[in-house]
């Protein structure tokens, strides 16, 4: 449950509040139901009060506030206009202050406020003797001392006006003033927050009326009040009283736009005092519309959080009891806060006071007298006002105390095996006590909550009561078994055959039951199935083997829905489809039979909105009280996307006369018990009420926190004298595991016994694994909590599946449950059972040799469960025993080896029922032999062998021979260094040159770090088949990494070898390796080589000493030497060409440069010994590509060239701007001439980039697109002849801001005050200083900081002249001026005369319609508009806007005086958008205004007008309605236009439709009414 907006729809269902929906009372007003197992055993007395004590017959005009007052042993109260004091100890009461008494001009009190914390009174008063002003004064009134202690005039805090009026009064724990004011001349409601010595610290508006004040939370400054609330619940407005909230932080105050809860319909339930503060903190409220009572944790409530639901401790259903005509029952909550246990004490009707704990549990009752009118917190006990059905008043002085001592009726009993016993607990509490029932054995005696003993099995058990306060009695029961003991059996039936074998399954929805059995009264059993060939019946003998009677019924009507054997007739249902939806269609047969089967009657069901009956459902029946109650499913007429949707449907019939008493098939929601798409149906009853539970798959709708459908298993309960659709409802469960049809869940029974629903049913395990699980929900009867036990708990992945189980009551606190277990591994059957208590305690379980189908059990009079399956055959008829499921079990076994085998000898396992000790055996096959392996290694120079041999009997079946390791050999034996640890790989063969395998015949082990260069040993150790170890050893010597040609010659390179000081380089000669160098670098670069040469080289490391200290790579590494070719590293742009840079190469003479051509290959174009060289014959936008190579002396080239060269584009270089500058004709930009080019092209930056704005051979040019402070961005390139840019620019750009100097008038016009001058505004600019040009210069005339001025010194038919110039705040001029200036004639003609385009208009509040005029030809005048009543409507530029229910002129004046009205008559109302089917088509859309009197009804193709007033009261009220032509012949209509070809109209009723005409408010209000619809139809009115 959350906050909810104001104006939202809601729906009283008990079952959707969130934290405790506590279903207390059923409609008689049996509380709780039969579950206060105690007796008090005390006498409860109540003191009738002294006539006209106290006087309350009317809501609506009686007003009462009663403050208790333990300490004088009485109460004060407050009692229409009269303070009273009544004592409790002596039944007296005496008058303190009397209100009427107009001595004090006190006559007209205005509002009350009662502060029991305080004791305290609060009376607002109206001082009626003065009629020009209102005077207000707030008394305080002190119970203890009997005394006003303060009258304060609080009239300005109502409102300095006679139009303001105080509505409401209350005061918070810091003696702050809350005072709710209507402002009537704003039709708005204030609540002001006043401090204690009477000044306003805030106030906020509460929107709606503000009736009450009902508590304030010191802990967070929240506080409650009743307000109204236009409640539209499914599309229709209600008058209703609400409870909102506020708050108050630093003292000031706001107001929640939402409401906590609808408190009661206006006029219809309403009562006095619906909500109070407890003592405990908490906030407690009463709600007529839903008929519950909620307590809020006040503390934790944020009135600013809309989206969470509210900290609700306890929502308690009291439905029907504060309903129409009893409003005078009761006042306030009845509800107190224990603050000795910390519970809730609440009177829940049927004069019974409850003990409510946090979760909603009843811990204890009290039976009042009378029914409870009030209830107060007392000192430490309950003040309880009671009220009978004579006006007279009695009060109880109540002190709840709990029980010190419970006797039970029996402390031990005998019972036999299926028989039961009733306890009965007495305590010494005044109070009655809910007491908790247990058994120590629930296999041997199970107990209900009401203390009903049950036996189940031989055995003892022990019954323990215990009160919530610990106080405990015990019973020993021993049950006996019975004499006869039936036994469980199956019987093969010579009946015909069918296949009707697990059919009682179903995976989305389920169908009807085709196969029943029932009992008769001579304990012959009947077996009715459907057929092909009609409804068979045959009659068996008790034990079903003998066959006695066979006979078939012919089907009525095409489709079979069900079959039902009542006490004296049997019934059986027959339907069929209405594919034409046709009302006068048949569509369902109820036939009523005599036992012996003759036919005697029926009832025939036409139409009732079914399109197919029993259709993706069951059907099931029940009798009570001679009537038939027939429950089943349909799908409907198609809607408006032609949709056949499925649904529930009942019909209740009279067996004596077959008709329809009462009927459910019409769409609804599931308040009213509707359930959309119910996929299977039950229907029980207790005797007193029908329950009913369906398989719902819907979406999970919900309207302002109310469940309309669900996805899951509804369970849903009526009074058997009340209408089908007048049930609570709860969801014992919701699906919500897939989405579609397929819910994933089936449900096989469901049974009441013992104050609980049972349902079994399964369920997914999950969206991802389609395996179920069985479960059995258990809900009370009065829907105060569900428990879903789980049968099974199979998880995903299983193999196992659940299948639909049946459920049997066996008695009112034993039910046997089945169902079938489906091995998709094994495609193995097996049947599971359960017998179980009315809590789903679990009494005996066992798995059977039976197999289930749609026949349902039945539970017989020889004490057996009977039922029976066919698979294609005749029927085998199942019997089980529910009290000794052992009977007939399917053996589960445990095992064990009692012989153990052997390589010689068989084994023996020997198997026992764990359920009932049968014993069989089996043979275990004789063991293999198990062998043991024998080995003898090989070894290097041996040949080993292998024996295998059994370790039992000791036979060798084989010996083979393993030959000797001949080769073990490295990978290699010398590595080059890498800085890696190096472990070379391993060989071994043997003799007959095969590998052995590594890990299994030898393991290789390394050195722990072969990392640095050096000799290394590997040891391979044999394993396994082999034996021995051999060592193998490899040498780590340093390695060239490269061999480089450079300018200096070939670079020898190397990797830092660790642990190495130095390392010495050698040459191959002809004569072998060569030392050259020693050196401790990591590289070296041998320049005694020429082109073309090739070098070996190989290293070895040094000591410090010069000492070798490792091996070499004795081949070597080699390089031929090629010089390096040269690399251009800098390719540039200058003013003279393309520039070229290279680095020198040592050892060369000189350079030969290249540039490629066009076509063709390099071309030689220089050649220098410089590093560096200028190519001038370049042209500008024209790519270059170059290329070098080494010189020697003679000119030879010596070294390789780059074939791809490097390439430049010759772009000359960008110019410059040296210089900008502000000039009288714009930005003048300068810059430095650049030889060679033809020109210049001028670039501006934009926001989308930069735009050429000027092209020039010249070195300057002046921008004159500027204005006043604007900053402008310039860049600049150099172009060709033909306008191609030739060179780059600078992308930044140079900027500069300009600043004008002369503002400019823009405009001149005449005007009928003279000439209108305007000029553009000027950034920066202060203001303006206007001139006039004279004879003698110019004249100033205006200083202003507009950028407008009107001459009015003018003359027609004269022209003047005028400039203007800028000025700072000092007044002083800050710009030039046009010194010319600008000159108009001035020329004047006034208008002759003004018209509007409308004379009249009507509009609703918050519309508004603009008027346009028109002057007389030729002329131009300023127009002034003006309204004559702007509480009406008021006029900007000729928009008018409604402001209040009226007519008002409005007026378009010019300015020489002419004027033109237009009259705008403003309905009290407002427009709404509404339509018109024909047929269930839109016909068409349109608005009207509808006033506030009057309020909108659909109909049948049609939109009714009706009076609210009599609406309301009298149901009656119709004004006019809005059909299509011919609708309606009886009436005369009136054309409003066409739509979509058909003619709209509206219609009056040919009489006045008014309530009593007696009633002369209600034909009055009616006549106004009408008047105004009759106003608003005819103007309004408009097609959307």
């Amino acid at each position: 449950m959350k906050l909810k907006r104001i104006l939202s729809s809601f729906l009283a269902v008990v079952m959707a509040f969130g934290v405790v929906s506590l279903a207390t009372v059923d409609e008689n007003g049996n509380i709780f139901g039969n579950t206060l197992t105690a007796e008090a055993a005390t006498e409860k007395t109540a003191t009738k009060m002294p006539d006209n004590a106290i006087t309350f017959s009317s809501t609506y005009s009686d007003e009462l506030e009663i403050i208790p007052a333990a300490n004088k042993n009485g109460m004060y109260y407050y009692n229409n206009k009269v303070i009273y004091f009544y004592s409790v100890a002596n039944n007296t009461f005496r008058k303190i202050y009397d209100y009427n008494d107009k001595g004090r001009n006190k006559d007209t009190v205005v509002c009350v406020y009662a502060d029991a914390e305080k004791g305290k009174f609060y009376i607002v008063w109206l001082d009626s003797s003065n009629r020009n002003k209102k005077y207000y004064y707030l008394d305080e009134f002190d119970v203890k001392s009997e005394k006003f202690v303060s009258t304060k005039d609080i009239s300005s805090l109502v409102g300095s006006n006679n139009l303001s009026y105080p509505k409401s009064i209350g005061v918070d724990s810091q003696n702050r003033y809350y005072l709710a004011v209507y402002d009537s001349n704003q039709d708005k409601y204030i609540i002001n927050l006043i401090s204690a010595d009477m000044k306003l610290l805030s106030s906020a508006v509460a929107g709606d009326a503000v009736y009450k004040f009902s508590g304030f939370d010191k802990t967070n400054g929240n506080f409650y009040f009743e307000g109204y609330t236009d409640w539209i619940y499914w599309g229709y407005s209600h008058d209703t009283q609400s409870l909102k909230c506020g708050n108050v932080k630093n003292n000031k105050i706001s107001i929640s736009n939402y409401y906590v809860d609808i408190l009661y319909q206006q006029y219809y339930t309403p009562h006095y005092d619906n909500a109070v503060m407890l003592t405990n903190g908490d906030f407690v409220w009463t709600s007529t519309m839903s008929g519950a009572v909620r307590v809020l944790d006040s503390a934790k409530f944020d009135i600013a959080d809309k989206d969470s639901s509210l900290p609700l401790k306890l929502s308690v259903s009291r439905s029907g009891y504060e309903i129409e005509d009893r409003y005078a029952d009761s006042i306030g909550t009845r509800t107190v806060y224990n603050a000795a246990t910390g519970d809730y004490l609440m009177y829940v009707n049927d004069n019974t006071i409850a003990e409510l704990d946090s979760e909603g549990n009843k811990k204890s009752t009290f039976k009042t007298a009378y029914p409870v009118f009030a209830m107060y917190n007392y000192g430490d006990s309950v003040l309880v006002i009671e009220k009978d059905t004579d006006e007279n008043f009695y009060v109880e002085n109540l002190k709840w105390a709990y029980p010190t001592k419970i006797t039970l009726s029996k402390t031990s009993a005998t019972i036999k095996v299926g028989e039961s016993l009733s306890l009965k607990a007495t305590s010494d509490s005044v109070l009655d006590i809910s007491f908790t029932w247990s058994s120590n054995n629930n296999s041997v005696a199970s107990v209900t909550k009401d203390g009903k003993v049950y036996g189940n099995k031989a055995g003892s058990a022990t019954i323990t009561v215990k009160s919530k306060n610990g106080i405990t009695a015990a019973c020993k029961v021993t049950v006996q078994n019975k004499a006869n003991n039936p036994d469980s059996g199956e019987v093969k039936q010579n009946g015909a055959s069918s296949n009707n074998i697990s059919a009682n399954d179903y995976y989305t929805w389920s169908s009807v039951v085709k196969s029943n059995l029932t009992e008769n009264s001579d304990k012959t059993l009947t077996r009715v199935e459907s057929t092909s060939k009609g409804v068979l019946v045959e009659k068996y003998s008790a034990n079903g083997k003998t066959l006695i009677s066979k006979s078939t019924i012919k089907n009525e009507l095409p489709i079979y829905g069900g079959y039902f054997s009542g006490k004296n007739n049997n019934y059986i249902v027959f339907g069929q489809n209405n594919k034409g939806e046709k009302d006068s269609a048949e569509i369902v047969r109820i036939v009523k039979y005599s036992k012996s089967w003759s036919r005697v009657s029926d009832c025939k069901i036409y139409g009732s909105n079914t399109f197919e009956p029993f259709e993706a459902g069951s059907l099931r029946m029940i009798e009570l009280d001679g009537k038939l109650y027939v429950y089943t499913c349909h799908t409907m007429y198609a809607d408006s996307n032609k949709l056949n949707h499925q649904a529930n449907m009942l019909f209740t019939v009279d067996e004596s006369t077959m008709k329809t008493t009462d009927s459910m098939y019409e769409v609804s929601n599931l308040q009213d018990g509707y359930v959309s798409h119910s996929f299977n149906q039950f229907i029980k009853t207790d005797g007193t009420y029908i329950y009913r539970v369906d398989h719902s798959e819907s979406n999970n709708m919900i309207m302002s926190g109310q469940y309309l459908t669900v996805n899951g298993i509804t369970l849903s309960r009526y009074n058997k004298n009340s209408s089908s659709t007048n049930v609570a409802v709860t969801i014992p469960l919701k699906f919500d595991i897939h989405s579609g049809n397929y819910t994933g869940a089936s449900i096989g029974g469901f049974e009441v016994g013992s104050g609980n629903c049972l349902i079994a049913y399964t369920k997914d395990i999950s969206s991802s694994c389609k395996s179920r699980n069985a479960y059995i929900s258990v809900t009370d009867k009065y829907f105060n909590k569900t428990n879903n036990i789980a049968l099974t708990s199979y998880k995903s992945g299983t193999k196992v599946s659940c299948r639909t189980p049946q459920l049997v009551k066996i008695n009112e606190n034993l039910f046997l449950v089945m169902w079938e277990e489906y091995n998709s591994s094994t495609k193995k059957v097996t049947t599971k059972a359960k017998t179980v208590d009315s809590s789903a305690n679990t009494v005996a379980s066992a798995t059977l040799s039976v197999r289930l189908s749609d026949c349902q059990p039945v539970m017989c009079s020889d004490g057996t469960v009977k039922w029976y399956v066919s698979d294609n055959s005749s029927p085998k008829l199942y019997s089980i025993n529910p009290y000794d499921l052992t009977k007939r079990h399917e053996h589960t076994y445990t095992s064990v080896v009692t012989k153990r085998p052997t390589c010689t000898a068989t084994g023996v396992r020997t198997y026992t029922c764990t359920t009932c000790g049968a014993k069989k055996t089996e043979t275990i096959k004789k063991l293999a032999h198990s062998y043991k392996q024998y080995v003898t290694p090989a070894t290097t120079s041996a040949d080993g062998s292998i024996t295998k041999k059994c370790t039992a009997c000791g036979y060798s079946p084989s010996k083979s021979k393993i030959y000797k390791i001949t080769s073990v050999s490295l990978s290699s034996t010398v590595f080059t260094y890498s800085g890696n640890n190096i472990t070379p790989s391993v060989t071994v063969k043997n003799s007959k040159n095969n590998k052995l395998v590594k890990g299994k015949d030898y393991k290789v082990i390394y050195p722990t770090n072969s990392v640095n260069v050096g000799r290394y040993s590997v040891k391979i150790q044999f394993i396994g088949n082999y034996s021995g170890t051999v060592n193998k050893y490899f040498d780590i010597v340093p390695i060239i990494t490269s061999l480089t040609n450079t300018s200096g010659g070939i670079k020898v390179s190397w990797s830092k070898v660790n642990g190495a000081y130095g390392y010495r380089i050698y040459q191959k000669t002809s004569n072998g390796w060569k030392r050259i160098k020693d050196t401790t670098a990591t590289s070296f670069t041998d320049s005694a080589v020429s082109a073309n040469q090739t070098k070996t080289y190989t290293i070895r490391c040094i000591d410090k000493k010069g000492k070798t200290v490792s091996g070499f790579y004795s081949k070597g590494w080699s390089k031929k030497y090629t010089p390096v070719a040269p690399t251009i590293s800098k390719l540039e742009n200058t003013s003279s060409g393309i520039k070229l840079n290279w680095n020198k190469i040592t050892g060369a003479y000189g350079y030969r440069l290249y540039y490629k051509p066009a076509s063709g290959g390099w071309k030689r174009f220089k050649d220098t010994t410089a590093t560096s060289f200028t190519d001038s014959g370049v042209v500008p936008n024209k790519t270059e590509t170059y290329t070098i190579r080494c010189l020697d002396k003679n000119g030879n080239t010596i070294s390789g060239f780059n074939s791809n060269g490097w390439s430049i584009k010759y772009v000359p270089v960008a110019p410059t701007i040296s210089k900008l500058e502000n000039t009288s004709s714009g930005i003048k930009l300068s810059w430095n001439k650049v030889t060679g080019v033809y020109g210049y092209r001028i670039y501006q930056k934009t926001s989308n980039g930069w735009k050429r704005i000027k092209d020039t051979t010249a070195t300057s040019f002046t921008d004159s697109a500027v204005s006043a402070n604007q900053t402008k961005t310039y860049t600049i390139r150099c172009i060709d002849k033909n306008g191609n840019t030739v060179s780059g620019y600078n992308s930044k750009g140079w900027s500069k801001k300009y600043t004008e100097s002369t503002p400019s008038i823009s405009k001149l016009e005449n005007t009928s005050g003279g000439i209108k001058l305007s000029w553009n505004k000027v950034t920066g600019a202060y203001g303006y200083r206007l001139y006039r040009k004279t004879s003698s210069g110019w004249k100033r005339i205006k200083d202003t900081t507009a950028t407008t001025y009107t001459d009015s010194a003018v003359k027609s038919g004269r022209t003047e002249t005028y400039t203007i110039r800028c000025i700072d705040r000092n007044g002083k001029t800050v710009s030039g001026y046009n010194s010319k200036g600008w000159s108009k004639k001035y020329v004047y003609n006034p208008p002759k005369s003004i018209k509007l385009n409308k004379t009249s208009a009507y509009i609703g509040k918050k519309e508004s319609v603009t008027l346009k005029y028109t002057l007389s030809a030729g002329s131009t005048s300023t127009v002034t508009w003006s309204s004559s009543n702007k509480n009406v409507a008021t006029v900007s530029g000729g928009k008018v806007t409604a402001k209040g229910a009226g007519t008002a002129t409005i007026t378009a004046t010019t300015a020489n005086g002419k004027k033109a009205a237009c009259k705008v008559t403003v309905i009290n109302g407002t427009r709404q958008k509404l339509y018109v089917n024909s047929y269930r088509v839109r016909v068409c859309n349109f608005s009207v205004v509808v006033p506030d009197s009057c309020q909108v009804v659909y109909g049948d193709d049609c939109v009714t007008f009706v009076d609210k007033y009599n609406r309301n009261k009298y149901g009656s009220g119709t004004l006019m309605w809005v059909t299509y032509s011919g609708r309606y012949s009886t009436s005369k209509e009136y054309s409003l236009g066409y739509a979509n070809r058909t003619k709209i109209v509206y219609q009056y009723p040919l009489g006045a439709e008014v309530g009593d005409v007696t009633d002369k408010t209600a034909s009055q209000k009616y006549q106004n009414s009408k008047k105004d619809m009759d106003l608003a139809i005819k103007n309004t009115f408009r097609f959307e």
